[in-house]
């Protein structure tokens, strides 16, 4: 949608290269353990979701912004798509909507804006024993597999709980997840 909207802004200096490179986006999910999640994103059953501490993200970071995704109807997508400036602002408002088929993701992004003349990287300081809450492995990840990553997350960060997902596992064989405070952790 992005490029669609550069073609259209012909006149505008600004392209879709140029605008891609100054955005950063950090999207996650409100929801804990999806089985769609899982299927579609790692196909070869060896994904990891890391749910995040919110709290240290905003105040470690304050320049990151973050907001909920807005799910819309396409037709008011491209009417947005039509309508919107060549600013940061209406850009950042374009990149926090999608479309309504996809609002089961619950998604949360932040995003970073960098300016035109930043080099094409920059480096965050990130203490991951304080940004990792959880570390959750595929619920379809073999036993064995899992225990060695375990095993070494273990050994690098001491902290961390890590667990493999028990959404597909009907007899709760595998280590069970604790509880969930849904306003200070976001799985990305």
């Amino acid at each position: 949608m992005l490029k669609q909207w550069c073609k259209r802004q012909a006149g505008n200096k600004r392209n879709y290269a140029g605008i891609a490179r100054r955005y950063f986006f950090l999207c996650c999910t409100k929801d804990r353990d999806v089985e769609f999640f899982w299927r579609t994103y790692t196909p070869n059953r060896d994904g990891v979701r890391l749910e995040l501490s919110v709290d240290y993200l905003l105040s470690e970071f304050a320049f990151l912004k973050g907001a909920s995704i807005r799910y819309e109807k396409r037709n008011d997508i491209s009417r947005l798509i039509r309508n919107i400036e060549a600013s940061d602002v209406a850009i950042s408002k374009y990149f926090y909507t999608k479309r309504h088929a996809f609002r089961t993701e619950y998604e949360y992004r932040f995003h970073l804006i960098r300016s035109d003349n930043e080099d094409d990287t920059f480096d965050l300081a990130i203490d991951p024993r304080k940004l990792i809450k959880r570390v959750v492995f595929d619920p379809r990840m073999s036993k064995e597999v899992f225990e060695l990553h375990k095993k070494f997350i273990h050994a690098e960060i001491p902290s961390t709980k890590i667990y493999r997902s028990n959404l597909l596992d009907p007899e709760g064989t595998f280590e069970q997840e604790d509880e969930y405070d849904p306003s200070s952790e976001l799985s990305s």
